[in-house]
């Protein structure tokens, strides 16, 4: 039954293509129609040419500060990987002090571990500087007595790689940071990041306070559980990927321990590093250790440490990814590898270790924020330890 409007007709009320409800009618006979789909994406175009442009601006202001990006991500991380440590000697200890002895640990554990790789590494970089040379000599023999020997000076090749690394032996054994510039911006960004993780672990429930009192009266609760969640996820991939990187370094470092291998607890101190980049990581390090290894100790020791490497691999893939990592770190295998991808080309070597746990964090916030109050869905995943932004602190 078609509604009358006063002083009209049913046809007058769709007149210049308008329909009763006051939108674009598709029965609109004009061949200047912009058509539906067309003016959907139109829609979507614009505005997402707004966000983008937003996330541009946000990125120029960031790159800008990257030291204090840098630090305050480092302190946050820290402070998830801590935070169990900081709260077991709060029982004992009041909880400022417990966040300095915290804080103080960390700091003396790193420093004892650098000391001792600069001092091993210093002693064995000149011996695999001399066993390349070994190396590059029997593999130049080799070439030469193969029959049908390719048409090349292999004498020219072998001596330019053996001038290289005799020239090149003093920046080869030293891998210290270049230029006052970088030093002193890596101090300041260390003292920072130490100043963030003291009053994280120390007020960190007061910091998520005054986060959440930003937030419409009415949208509090859900952005403090939606602030829960992230932090569980950060703090299950943090302290998670640290137990895997200390298998992976003390596996892998035993193993070049026990072949004799130079470079042994620096190598290993590399491979725990590149486990907390997801995927390639620790290949890219194991990479690494087994040419020192192939260098050093011949080709058999060579392919026993790569049987060795893969097996390590397959271990953390099928068993501690999946029971320490996996669980919090909800995220398809292609969404980690296209954030590790972006983080990598974004901001380099922090870039690809910051953008999975920060995607899972901002993913487990998102669904808590769409989905409707008191949903059972909110809380369908595991509760991790107490760590929670929220209450940290009394």
């Amino acid at each position: 039954m078609t509604t009358m409007r006063p002083g009209g007709s049913a046809g007058q009320a769709q007149q210049d293509g308008r329909a009763l409800d006051g939108r674009l009618s598709d029965e609109r006979p004009s061949s200047t129609a912009v058509p539906r789909v067309l003016r959907d994406l139109a829609a979507w175009s614009w505005r997402l040419l707004l966000v983008a442009a937003a996330f541009y601006v946000v990125w120029i202001v960031l790159s800008q500060v990257s030291l204090l990006v840098l630090a305050l991500l480092g302190a946050l991380f820290f402070a998830a990987l801590l935070e169990p440590l900081q709260n077991l000697l709060g029982h004992v200890l009041p909880r400022v002090l417990a966040s300095f002895l915290t804080v103080i640990l960390l700091l003396a554990g790193i420093g004892l571990l650098g000391w001792f790789v600069v001092r091993r590494g210093a002693a064995d970089a000149s011996s695999v500087i001399d066993d390349a040379n070994g190396v590059v000599t029997q593999l130049g023999d080799a070439v030469k007595r193969l029959p049908g020997s390719p048409n090349v000076d292999v004498e020219r090749i072998q001596n330019d790689v053996l001038n290289y690394l005799n020239d090149n032996r003093s920046s080869l054994a030293l891998s210290a940071v270049s230029g006052a510039r970088t030093l002193v911006e890596v101090l300041a960004g260390a003292v920072l990041g130490i100043f963030f993780l003291i009053y994280f672990l120390y007020d960190g429930a007061g910091i998520w306070r005054f986060l959440v009192g930003l937030a419409p009266q009415q949208r509090r609760l859900r952005v403090n559980e939606a602030g829960h969640r992230a932090w569980r996820r950060v703090g299950g991939f943090v302290r998670g990927t640290t137990v895997i990187a200390l298998f992976h370094g003390i596996f892998v470092g035993g193993l070049l321990l026990l072949l004799d291998v130079p470079l042994a607890v620096p190598l290993a101190l590399l491979i725990f590093v590149g486990s907390f980049i997801p995927i390639v990581g620790a290949f890219a390090f194991g990479g690494l250790a087994l040419l020192v290894v192939v260098l050093t100790q011949g080709f058999g020791p060579g392919l026993l440490f790569l049987a060795v490497l893969v097996v390590d691999n397959q271990i953390e893939a099928h068993v501690l990814q999946p029971f320490l990592v996996g669980r919090y770190v909800r995220l398809h295998p292609v969404a980690v590898a296209v954030a590790l991808t972006a983080g990598g080309l974004v901001a380099g070597i922090p870039g690809a270790i910051f953008a999975v746990p920060l995607v899972s964090a901002a993913d487990g916030a998102f669904r808590v924020l769409r989905s409707e109050p008191g949903s059972r869905k909110v809380h369908a995943e595991p509760a991790d330890d107490g760590a929670q932004p929220a209450e940290q602190g009394g």
